[in-house]
């Protein structure tokens, strides 16, 4: 065998063995690649949706409890009522407003579809003071 045909032979075996490195390494980063965006978005969804249940508890706090609350009672009238429908109509990024009692009875709703007498687990873990919420639902 000539000195050539040698070095002719282990040149292609290391381009083989580069270019097999190559599809490896790419293989990897497109994995890593949707893992991490799949952690981001999921992260940035979650930090959006408490910061929305932060900014919307302020809101309801300072501007609707004047109109629902006289001292330690809930008193929901027909102008506080009017308020919260208006609030709805008004703001894009809320599709409606539950008044839930402390003893998880529901005092009033402006969902267009009745909601269950019974709060769900987001709302009974409200009432129980582990803070706001806010949870993505699809709206058909």
């Amino acid at each position: 065998m000539s000195p050539r045909a040698h070095r002719s032979a282990g040149l292609a075996r290391s381009l083989a063995l580069l270019w097999w490195f190559l599809a490896a390494a790419a293989a990897i980063l497109v994995v890593g690649a949707i893992a991490l965006s799949s952690v981001l978005s999921n992260n940035l969804r979650d930090e959006a949706l408490a910061v929305n249940a932060d900014h919307v508890a302020v809101y309801t706090n300072t501007v609707l409890s004047p109109l629902l609350l006289h001292g330690d009672r809930v008193v929901i009238g027909d102008r506080g009522l009017r308020r919260l429908r208006e609030v709805v109509r008004a703001r894009g990024d809320i599709t409606g407003v539950s008044v839930w009692s402390r003893k998880k009875r529901l005092l009033t709703s402006t969902s267009g579809r009745r909601p269950s007498a019974r709060p769900p687990d987001e709302v009974a873990d409200v009432l129980a003071g582990r803070g706001t919420q806010a949870t993505l639902t699809e709206l058909a």
